[in-house]
């Protein structure tokens, strides 16, 4: 098998990691890492602008929690759009490696 064949197993899977080095093993987690971060950061800064211009947070507890959960699912659409190439990114940079 070359190195760019498909490992048969996990036998393999860390036989190639550990010939590769243990530094190869994090390549690209950074990205990851820092894109997590960055969409947890601006989720949780999204959704109380959100929760605070809700205009159905004064009204019954049925239509404030309506409210709430889509102003959740906004952010969260909004969010995952922007933080998206950089986690494609990490991804593409760890399946590089994995093929060297």
């Amino acid at each position: 098998r070359g190195p760019a064949a498909p490992a048969a197993g996990l036998v393999e899977t860390l036989s190639r990691a550990a010939s590769a080095g243990a530094g190869q093993l994090f390549e690209g987690v950074g990205l990851a890492v820092a894109s997590l971060v960055a969409y947890r950061v601006l989720y949780s800064e999204v959704v109380m602008a959100a929760a605070m211009l809700n205009p159905l947070k004064g009204g019954d507890e049925t239509k404030g929690t309506v409210g709430a959960l889509v102003a959740a699912q906004v952010a969260m659409l909004v969010l995952k759009a922007v933080t998206h190439p950089l986690e494609t990114l990490g991804r593409r940079v760890q399946v590089q490696i994995g093929k060297k």
